[in-house]
């Protein structure tokens, strides 16, 4: 069910926009559902901002780690091309149809 797969990517993507973009509408909800006060959900949120793809891909690096590890527990010959196990193009997809939202 692909067109599912590409609504549910679609609204993950725009809750991470959101995220990145609105920090003080994220910490308060932050705050309550990893239940912390608001000081260290702000401490928290600013610590790991960073590590977020602003596009909601894995990134290289991930995909890269991530195929050598599989490859690994697999006992693969091969390590495959990193990008060969991952489908993108839900994710690239949501891109394109959010390139004017703004949350």
């Amino acid at each position: 069910r692909p067109e599912m797969v590409q609504r549910f990517v679609t609204a993950a993507l725009k809750g991470l926009k959101y995220f990145l973009m609105n920090r003080d509408g994220s910490v308060p909800i932050m705050a309550h559902y990893m239940k912390v006060d608001q000081g260290m959900a702000k401490e928290l949120y600013e610590a790991t901002i960073q590590t977020f793809s602003q596009d909601g891909s894995p990134g290289e690096d991930l995909m890269k780690s991530e195929v050598q590890l599989q490859a690994s527990v697999l006992d693969l010959k091969e390590v495959p091309p990193f990008d060969r196990p991952f489908d993108l193009s839900f994710v690239r997809k949501a891109n394109q149809s959010l390139k004017n939202w703004k949350p």
